[in-house]
């Protein structure tokens, strides 16, 4: 565990790990479960060894704001990049905010990041044969390629995420997590 992550992870836990590549570094998310999404990275020859450089990519106050599964994805067409982290709302529920960068290395203008305006959550979303859900967690864009860039489409985008029954409760990895997918409904494309 880096210096980094050791002093601000408090009662956190350092999870979630997430790689993604340009044409000369990987770099590795993850996040500590105390409102830290950290960053390292490692040149392409040398991946999957010698991430270093680890520094603090996002932090919010909130440690549920800025919670855990970040995803980020280059945006097909363009020199854009897509950053999605799970927030839990303060309902209890799971939920996607999402920023922009037109670099990996950030730094990330906001997108769709309160619970008002989320990039997914329960109260942007409907289920065509109602509600099976409440919360929509840890999942993967559905890419435009296979490579390490993580290229998503610009537009019609589709998240295949976990939900839950809103009515399960106990522990985390015991709930009875399924699989949804998310499909864009307003793109202008």
């Amino acid at each position: 565990m880096p210096d980094i992550i050791r002093q601000n992870i408090g009662s956190g836990y350092w999870v979630d790990m997430w790689v993604i590549c340009d044409s000369a570094n990987c770099y590795l998310f993850s996040s500590d479960d105390n409102g830290h999404l950290y960053r390292s990275q490692t040149t392409l020859a040398q991946f999957p060894n010698g991430f270093t450089n680890t520094v603090i990519a996002a932090q919010d106050s909130n440690k549920y704001a800025l919670f855990e599964a970040s995803n980020v994805y280059k945006v097909q067409g363009g020199n854009q990049y897509l950053l999605m982290v799970e927030a839990i709302g303060s309902d209890g529920r799971r939920y996607f905010r999402s920023w922009t960068s037109g670099s990996i290395a950030g730094s990330w203008t906001p997108l769709a990041t309160s619970e008002g305006n989320p990039f997914a959550r329960a109260n942007n979303t409907t289920f065509p044969s109602g509600a099976w859900t409440k919360d929509l967690s840890h999942g993967e864009m559905i890419r435009a390629g296979y490579d390490q860039t993580l290229t998503i489409p610009s537009c019609k985008l589709q998240y295949l995420y976990q939900g839950k029954d809103p009515a399960a409760s106990g522990d985390y990895n015991t709930l009875p997590w399924r699989l949804g997918l998310l499909t864009q409904t307003n793109s202008t494309c």
